[in-house]
């Protein structure tokens, strides 16, 4: 059955890279060229992170504004196809085309969020916590290191942030303290909104934020912190 699951992941992995649109024009510029934004929405750099299959994260901006990270389902929810984390950088001065983030398309893999220095990347993910063990049914917060050989093995953040509850969404501070979504069974569909302070390198017990952000019976989701 897991060999059967890995063939699909593969098949799936194959199909994005033949359904993005070969005739996008060349992106360059900040933000992979796009406009800046005015009072309308408008879908974002159609053809690359806009496209027929589901996203399912921002797009998370490197510091120096040279590559970018999102999650995308590859096949309709409902088909239980894996989410992946895609990635797009400047090469030569121009936008490469959209590939699997080295550390993704194992397991299912979302809403990636660069730390301010730009050395670490948190996602959240269903990959078990003991190598060669099945995936979880839960979300965790996973963690990813830059090094002169590229991202690190993706690492666990540790069972002070992560329960066998869903954690996902995370987003970061300045000073490295995590906001990100937990669980509680006080709100809408269990869904809540944590901060773990970081102190002396160390995430401290996580804090459920008060009203406003946190109304009991009601959803909180998708924190987002700036830089600010």
């Amino acid at each position: 059955m897991k060999k059967i699951f890995y063939i699909l992941i593969f098949i799936t992995l194959t199909i994005i890279f033949l359904s993005f649109d070969e005739n996008t024009t060349v992106l360059k510029g900040p933000y992979l060229g796009q406009k800046l934004p005015k009072d309308t929405p408008e879908y974002f750099a159609p053809g690359i992170i806009t496209t027929r299959h589901h996203q399912h994260s921002a797009p998370a901006f490197s510091p120096d504004g040279k590559e970018v990270y999102w999650s995308v389902f590859l096949a309709p929810l409902q088909a239980r196809a894996p989410q992946v984390i895609l990635y797009s950088k400047i090469e030569k001065g121009v936008w490469s085309k959209p590939q699997v983030a080295p550390f993704s398309g194992q397991y299912s893999d979302g809403s990636p969020c660069f730390t301010y220095d730009g050395n670490r990347i948190y996602f959240a993910s269903d990959r078990p916590l003991k190598e060669n063990g099945e995936s979880r049914n839960d979300l965790n917060i996973w963690y990813v290191n830059k090094t002169e050989q590229g991202w690190s093995i993706p690492e666990s953040i540790g069972s002070v942030i992560n329960t066998d509850e869903h954690e996902s969404r995370p987003t970061v501070t300045s000073d490295g303290s995590l906001y990100y979504v937990g669980h509680n069974e006080a709100y809408k569909n269990g869904n809540c909104i944590f901060r773990a302070r970081l102190q002396n390198g160390i995430f401290q017990e996580p804090e459920l934020l008060p009203v406003p952000i946190n109304v009991e019976g009601k959803y909180s989701w998708c924190p987002f912190i700036t830089k600010d």
